[in-house]
């Protein structure tokens, strides 16, 4: 009805912000985000006389993701609005953000006057043909009368369907224009669009309820739309009724509460894989679902969607409904409770087979959630965070590798009260996010997790927080890195560049909450996190708590993201990621830690200030890195550090507590006596495997020294090896050294393992002579034999009490020999095994064909007493031919031979370079050397042997880049000796 002065002679007029307003208000809209620009401040003259709160932001992002929890948190859609020009572009990503995370929102942008149309007015762009792709409607109003119609038009179109977001451009003179309110199109609230719930196809439902009833093994996953329709409530009906095990993920957490025994989480791949019936609610075949491949081929799948397009898009499926989650669910609910038996007694055992995964999976964790390591296990983190939320506390998480942490660990306590970014994985939303949510419920307590890289993307608004006297409990979980793509980058191109483009500042998030207003705390101990949690509740302000975890520890969800596994390269590197602080000199823990970098664990060698001992012994080139030092160490970075000094000592610490692995081999107690005993270490870093190699185990010979002749001499193989008549001889292969490394390599790996099932770490020993010993086990089993009597496949003639040098025989079962080739050169020698199938081929090559069925030699046992005679006979033979000639002729027949190799031969051995074991490598200084090559292939880690660090190549890396110390600071150290 037309006021008094509302007269054809004298219309009420309005304006075009003001028609926003009242449409905004027909909607339901109680405040918009914006950030102020001359083409839209009449609509905040507007919202005033309207009732709508105005919420000021410091960039557009942040507004446009605001309104996009508004509407998560509340139902009702979410509104920003938005300059021309640069003010729409900013909120561009918000906007898309809200498609893929099909949320409920209009954009109103700003743009120049109609009159001024392709004239280059200020910040003119052309705003629709930008927003069409990313949203469910966008258009420019066209006139000041159809100002409310179409903004009611907007919001009606974010419902069609899935929701999402609508998109208006309003020119600034359509907006600051007056007209008759008579005039104007002004939809009345409730009266311009239609429910769009839908309970799905009658028939479709009937035929999911005969599903559930007949299914053994089913389960449920609740995706985003069953709190999008505000169907959790029949969603947990439903489960319960049923006896069906439910998986929650997106919104959908909190459906649940944790402890119900229908809720879910740690077994869902197994769930996936061993159901007979799988149903999905709310949630595309997108990357998260593995585009459906993920779900069992032998399960019957049921997708229900409110999107027709979404339903069997990516996978096929056995049933489609397009309806309203809770709607759905209800109706199947219903549609099983007349049957006499709905199968809900049945799945018990199914239940419990799930129950029984789960709590498994949750064990195996459990270490880590209770992890006492700093940095800080980010496990140890989301841990203390879910157990400070209450029912009413809802949970933000907003980042990559630590917000991945969160989604295995957090579980909210009610329906509604988890929100993150959604499938389009932006970063940033956690500010915008905590707005909207304790704006819209401020009787709730807003929890925030976020990735330091988040953070720092939308971070100032957490001025708006505080000027808006919005507390909420800010957590950043820090390791000054973008983490997850920094672990796609080692897996793709190797840990040395693994901190291209990835790595941020060590930031004091705490001090800059304080800046700003609010409350801050740093935390680098994780008994300290709950302590903080509480405080920064107390304090009734927004608060940020800075707790510096752990760089070197992945989520799992990031390990097994599938980018990372395209063309092959998931996991390039079976160690990668794996880090080795190597203390190790000279040969045997050398060739240890060698392996490990060549597996691809960050090989960091610590030297000494003038370097391992080896760089200098043995040079065949002056001023350059030996061949000793060359060999054994590829693949490795360099650092120095003085261990004697106390500030090397504090740089020692802080290096141990980033490292995995901590390996040495130094003389018995060298280590403790530098202040770092297996205890003190444990302390510093409970993760780390503590891996020591010494010459001998506990006993009398525990201080004694040893070399590798040494260990042979005291294991066992010198006894056992050279000419009956000879002295004892040290074998060629350095089985006391490398042998050693290989077994240390062995424990090592095995207490990495074992960790990820306990979290902890261990030490690791390794004693040369116990190596050298378990390589001569077979001289150990002989010398028990004896006690019954002679070694009969022994050329020996006589046995004493102690198993004798046997020379070149094979010490087996089959009698082996080295015989002499042509042209009689020291290395023109093949060595010949003669087992009972290879006598007769023997007996036609070396032209005695007669003794192939001789009874004085046919058998093995006849041959016994006369095996010099045998080889001798061989001999006579293959002393006219090369040794390669012999290989032919002997393969020919399957008989088992090698010719002796030369080092040089070997060297030369193009077969060994095509197989990678012979390689060249590039030295700056040395120029190309040749070195073996990785002995142990992997099918999907192959080995790339890469050249020797030089001394201390790496210390702005390690010292300036991880432990943050600065160039000033590196050159007081390098000064004073420390480095």
């Amino acid at each position: 009805m037309a006021s008094q002065a509302d007269t054809p002679e004298n219309p009420e007029m309005i304006s075009g912000g003001h028609l926003v307003a009242k449409a905004l208000k027909a909607e339901g809209v109680d405040v918009i985000f914006t950030l102020c620009g001359g083409h839209i401040i009449d609509i905040y003259d507007g919202c005033v006389d309207e009732g709508i709160d105005v919420v000021d932001v410091r960039h557009e992002q942040v507004a446009a993701h605001a309104a996009d929890g508004y509407a998560r948190i509340t139902g009702k859609p979410g509104c920003a609005v938005v300059t021309a020009g640069p003010g729409t572009t900013d909120a561009v990503t918000g906007v898309a953000n809200a498609l893929r995370a099909e949320s409920p929102m209009l954009l109103i942008g700003g743009q120049g006057a109609l009159s001024q149309h392709k004239m280059g007015s200020l910040q003119d762009l052309p705003h629709v043909d930008m927003m069409s792709p990313i949203t469910k409607f966008a258009a420019t109003v066209p006139s000041t009368e159809r100002v409310a119609d179409l903004v009611s038009m907007a919001f009606r179109e974010c419902f069609l369907g899935a929701p999402g977001p609508s998109f208006l451009e309003i020119p600034r003179d359509v907006l600051d224009a007056k007209v008759s309110v008579a005039r104007a199109r002004i939809p009345k609230a409730g009266a311009y669009r239609a429910s769009t719930r839908s309970a799905g196809d009658p028939a479709a439902v009937e035929r999911l309820a005969d599903l559930v009833v007949g299914a053994e093994k089913p389960c449920v996953l609740l995706g985003s739309q069953v709190w999008t329709t505000r169907g959790t409530d029949a969603a947990a009906e439903f489960v319960r009724a049923l006896n069906v095990p439910a998986y929650m993920n997106g919104s959908g957490r909190g459906t649940l509460p944790p402890g119900d025994p229908h809720h879910l989480q740690l077994s869902r791949r197994y769930a996936f894989q061993n159901a007979d019936l799988i149903i999905i609610v709310g949630t595309p075949f997108d990357f998260r679902m593995g585009y459906g491949k993920r779900l069992s081929p032998d399960a019957t799948v049921v997708q229900i969607d409110l999107d027709y397009r979404t339903v069997g898009k990516n996978r096929d499926i056995d049933l489609g409904i397009v309806g309203d989650a809770g709607l759905v669910l209800s109706s199947v609910t219903q549609a099983a409770s007349g049957r006499v038996d709905n199968g809900a007694v049945a799945r018990k055992a199914w239940l419990e087979e799930l129950r029984a995964v789960e709590t498994q999976a949750y064990e195996k964790r459990l270490p880590r959630q209770h992890s006492d390591a700093s940095p800080i296990d980010p496990y140890r983190l989301v841990h203390e965070i879910n157990e400070f939320l209450t029912e009413d506390s809802i949970y933000i998480g907003d980042g990559g590798d630590i917000v991945t942490f969160s989604g295995q660990v957090v579980q909210p306590k009610s329906p509604g009260h988890w929100m993150d970014p959604g499938p389009l994985g932006t970063l940033g939303v956690g500010v915008p996010f905590v707005m909207a949510a304790k704006y819209a419920r401020p009787d709730k307590e807003v929890v925030a997790l976020f990735g330091d890289g988040a953070f720092s993307l939308t971070g100032f608004d957490f001025e708006t927080l505080v000027r808006f006297n919005l507390p909420f409990v800010g957590i950043v979980g820090n390791n000054s890195s973008m983490n997850q793509i920094r672990y796609g980058q080692i897996q793709k191109y190797g840990a040395d560049r693994g901190r291209v483009g990835n790595t941020l500042g060590d930031i004091r998030y705490s001090e800059f909450a304080k800046m700003l207003g609010g409350y801050g705390e740093e935390v680098r101990d994780p008994k300290d996190i709950r302590p903080a949690l509480e405080r920064a509740r107390d304090s009734g302000l927004p608060s940020l708590i800075n707790v510096w975890v752990d760089p070197e520890v992945y989520a799992p969800g990031t390990v097994n993201q599938t980018m990372y596994k395209s063309r092959g390269l998931h996991m390039r590197k079976a160690l990668e990621g794996v880090r080795v602080l190597d203390m190790t000199h000279v040969q045997s823990g050398p060739s240890a830690t060698q392996i490990l970098a060549w597996l691809g664990a960050d090989v960091v060698k610590l030297e000494a200030v003038t370097g391992d001992i080896t760089r200098k012994q043995l040079r065949d080139l002056p001023d350059v890195d030996s061949l000793y030092f060359t060999m054994l160490n590829c693949n490795k970075r360099s650092i120095t550090l003085n261990m004697k000094d106390p500030k090397g000592k504090e740089l020692f610490t802080e290096l141990v507590k980033k490292f995995d692995i901590l390996a040495e081999n130094f003389g018995p107690g060298a280590v403790d006596r530098m202040g770092f005993s297996w205890e003190k270490l444990r302390e510093i870093n409970p993760r780390l495997i503590y891996a020591s190699i010494k010459g001998f185990g506990d006993g009398p010979y525990k201080f004694f020294k040893a070399y590798e002749v040494v260990a042979q001499a005291m294991g066992g193989s010198m006894s056992t090896t050279g000419f009956p008549d000879g002295p004892p001889l040290a074998t060629g292969a350095q089985i006391g050294d490398s042998g050693t490394g290989m077994h240390a390599v062995a424990g090592i790996l095995a207490a990495l393992y074992q960790r990820e099932h306990t979290g902890e770490g261990q030490r690791v020993t390794v004693a040369m002579q116990h190596a050298v010993l378990n390589l001569c086990r077979v001289k150990l089993r002989d010398q028990q034999r004896l006690a019954h009597g002679p070694l009969h496949e022994y050329p020996n003639k006589e046995f004493g009490d102690t198993v004798p040098r046997s020379a070149n025989a094979s010490g087996g079962g089959q009698p082996g020999w080295a015989i002499k080739c042509a042209p009689g050169g020291p290395n023109d020698y093949i060595y010949v095994i003669v087992q009972p199938v290879g006598w007769a081929p023997i007996t036609q090559l070396i032209g005695r064909p007669e003794l192939a069925n001789d009874p004085e030699w046919a058998t093995p046992e006849a041959r016994l007493n006369k095996l010099d005679k045998m080889f001798q006979l061989i001999e006579e033979w293959s002393a006219v031919h090369g040794k390669l000639e012999v290989l032919a002729k002997l393969n020919e027949h399957n008989i088992p031979c090698g010719p002796i190799l030369s080092t040089k031969e070997i060297i030369e051995d193009e077969s060994l370079a095509e197989n990678e074991i012979v390689v060249k490598v590039d030295h700056p200084e040395r120029g190309e050397f040749t070195t073996v090559g990785m002995p142990i292939k992997l099918s999907d880690s192959p080995a790339e042997v890469r050249r020797s660090p030089l001394l201390g190549e790496h210390n702005q890396d390690i010292y300036g880049s991880e432990l943050g110390l600065s160039e000033s600071d590196m050159a007081e150290l390098k000064a004073s000796g420390v480095i």
